[in-house]
């Protein structure tokens, strides 16, 4: 798998380019902003990117995503119908951070629990985790036992829940279920560093117990 991810935009965003290696099929998760550098690194590899993917709608995730869609439109933007309301509302939403933000795209594909988007070889499991945002996604690579956990889990701490559409109650549940994953499962989030199951597991306060 090539994976590579830059940090974008006010919020410091994590976007991730992914692609399966022998079939040189590629994806984007959160589209945050600033496309040059995922441009040169598609074409450089000769890459194909098959998917938009979105972990939520938040103004941060989707910042970059019509400028994404217009380079690389026959991408299917990939979001859980329970996002709905953020994504129609960020445009306004940016303003309040100083952020302009394109007339956003109509949605592909609607995620459910359990999707698999198939990306050459790479084989990616939607799981829904709600508790940030009530359609929050994380995906999860088994073979590759790798994680991107949207703004669901953070090197030692968690997603925001004082946010409209937040759950604490929601979201420690769903980090029960992304807690049961092996712990070497190394975790790309939407912010900061990456980590593992393990460590957190060791080393995050909400997530003692959970095992």
């Amino acid at each position: 798998m090539l994976l590579e991810s830059k940090p974008v935009g006010p919020f410091a965003l994590n976007t991730y380019l992914i692609a399966c290696r022998e079939s040189s099929k590629a994806a984007i998760i959160d589209s945050g902003g600033g496309a040059d550098w995922l441009a040169r690194l598609i074409e450089a590899n000769q890459l194909e990117v098959v998917y938009l993917l979105q972990t939520h709608a938040h103004v941060d995730h989707v910042n970059g995503l019509a400028e994404n869609k217009r380079r690389w439109p026959k991408a299917p933007i990939a979001l859980h119908p329970g996002e709905q309301s953020l994504y129609q509302g960020a445009p306004i939403q940016g303003m309040m951070f100083g952020m302009h933000i394109d007339t956003l795209p109509p949605v592909d594909l609607e995620i459910a629990q359990g999707q698999i988007f198939e990306i050459g070889e790479l084989v990616l499991r939607a799981i829904h985790t709600p508790g940030h945002t009530p359609g929050h996604i994380a995906f999860y690579e088994e073979k590759q036992k790798t994680l991107f956990s949207g703004d669901l889990l953070f090197a030692g701490s968690i997603g925001r829940t004082d946010l409209p559409g937040g759950d604490f109650d929601q979201i420690m549940e769903s980090l029960a279920i992304v807690a049961k994953l092996p712990q070497d499962v190394r975790v790309y989030s939407g912010h900061g560093s990456p980590t593992s199951i393990g460590t957190e597991l060791r080393q995050n306060p909400f997530l003692r117990g959970l095992r």
